[in-house]
């Protein structure tokens, strides 16, 4: 006598019961650890279904997975911000900012970097010391290096409410 298939459980309640992954009830069964059976659809193919106490079996013998508090990801933060140094106050320059302050071609630049006669190094590409490709090209220093940031910050306010540098 044929069992009456209406009250065993879809793959799709399983795997939301069990909390198990579409192919592990699949190989279970296969196994023989849960006992499946075809339920005829007209029209389509048969439905696996899964005897429901052989689920119940499979759920309490599977440990669910508890959500922990994580802290947040990374927040959207701003992007650091980006320093536009001019080309007459950088101490380095690359390949293509050297042909532009000098104005000389690329593959002249590119030779007299490979006979040494311009000093340079490469990191992530030629780096020219730009005090160098001025003495290369006879030009003078065009400005004293200044520091990107002030030696001596502001520190205390005088008695009219102006700034006091510290010396």
């Amino acid at each position: 006598m044929e069992e009456n298939l209406d009250s065993w459980i879809s793959k799709e309640e399983a795997v939301q019961r069990t909390g198990l992954d579409k192919r592990t009830i699949e190989r279970k069964a296969k196994a023989g650890e849960i006992r499946q059976q075809d339920r005829p659809v007209p029209g389509r193919k048969p439905l696996p279904v899964y005897h429901p106490d052989d689920i119940e079996k499979l759920c309490t013998r599977t440990l669910k997975p508890i959500a922990l508090a994580t802290p947040a990801r990374h927040k959207a933060t701003t992007p650091e911000p980006v320093f536009i140094v001019p080309l007459h106050m950088k101490i380095f320059l690359t390949l293509p900012e050297a042909v532009a302050y000098s104005g000389l071609p690329r593959t002249y630049l590119e030779q007299k970097l490979k006979d040494k006669t311009i000093p340079a190094f490469k990191a992530r590409g030629w780096r020219i010391k730009r005090i160098d490709l001025e003495t290369y090209c006879g030009a003078p220093r065009s400005l004293p290096l200044l520091p990107l940031y002030p030696m001596s910050l502001p520190t205390t306010l005088g008695e009219n409410g102006e700034t006091m540098l510290d010396s």
